[in-house]
């Protein structure tokens, strides 16, 4: 399972939704528009599944892109008949 910082998470959604790159809102603006709630946005998580991987669950997606064309491309279920 590979680990994915928000560069990378952002650069794998847009990729799957073939979008174009969002230009890189500064930090200040950040902090002005979201406060303390910034901080989620601005500082790295790097969390790990050790409950799941140490009970030997198996990931149907190890691979971020794989996982998100899976959420993303799925035929709506919602759809009027």
């Amino acid at each position: 399972m590979s680990r994915a910082g928000s560069e990378d998470f952002i650069r794998t959604v847009q990729h799957v939704l073939r979008r174009f790159p969002v230009f890189p809102l500064p930090a200040f603006a950040l902090h002005v528009l979201l406060g303390e709630l910034s901080s989620v946005v601005l500082d790295s998580q790097h969390l790990l599944p050790q409950r799941l991987t140490g009970a030997h669950f198996l990931f149907a997606y190890t691979q971020l892109d794989q996982a998100l064309h899976h959420l993303l491309h799925r035929p709506n279920i919602h759809t009027a008949r």
